[in-house]
């Protein structure tokens, strides 16, 4: 590898090296991947007004950014996600409400165990590689209220890909959540239509 190359690693460590970035809901990030309808009906995005108002503020588990933390607006991460994917696969589309809507299928969702590193161990100190894992609990009920799914997903070391340099490598991080989260909800959805079947 060229001196820049190595100099250019050596400076992403640096911008790396104390600082408290802020991410945002990106749901243009992610596709719900889904050609038509998977569920008839509408379905209702169970969330508390504290779990849309969650935020996390963590640091990376690896030594490289070891001082720097994000705040993870995950709540509304969540719900901008789930709306998204949530809204592909049900024919009647979905809202996000504190309660279940009467008629409708009632989704609750939590996530947990959220963490990231910027793995430069495994790239020999000259590239980036952007992970993130997380876990989401679901417990999904049919309009009638007979309970459907009940599953933790689970997604480890999930990562939009490797780079050089990042003026913002918390986006990364974004985007490897985004991924990470579109991936559980769909599999969620995929349960769901087995289920209701």
């Amino acid at each position: 590898m060229s001196g820049l190359k190595v100099a250019l690693v050596a400076l992403a460590a640096i911008i790396l090296a104390a600082c408290t970035s802020t991410i945002a809901p990106r749901p243009e990030l992610v596709a719900a991947g889904i050609a038509a309808p998977i569920v008839q009906g509408k379905a209702t995005l169970v969330m508390s007004n504290s779990q849309v108002n969650q935020v996390l503020t963590p640091h990376p588990t690896s030594f490289t950014g070891s001082a720097t933390s994000i705040n993870v607006p995950m709540g509304q991460i969540v719900r901008a996600i789930g709306e998204k994917v949530l809204a592909a696969g049900f024919a009647g589309g979905v809202v996000t409400n504190e309660t279940p809507i009467a008629g409708s299928y009632a989704v609750m969702v939590e996530v947990a165990n959220f963490s990231f590193a910027y793995d430069q161990a495994s790239n020999l100190g000259f590239a980036i590689t952007p992970k993130v894992s997380v876990q989401m609990m679901a417990d999904v009920k049919s309009p009638d209220g007979k309970a459907l799914v009940h599953k933790t997903y689970s997604k480890a070391d999930v990562t939009p890909g490797k780079y050089a340099i990042s003026g913002q490598p918390a986006e990364k991080i974004n985007e490897g959540l985004h991924m990470a989260l579109s991936q559980m909800f769909r599999e969620l959805l995929d349960d769901i239509g087995v289920a209701t079947k």
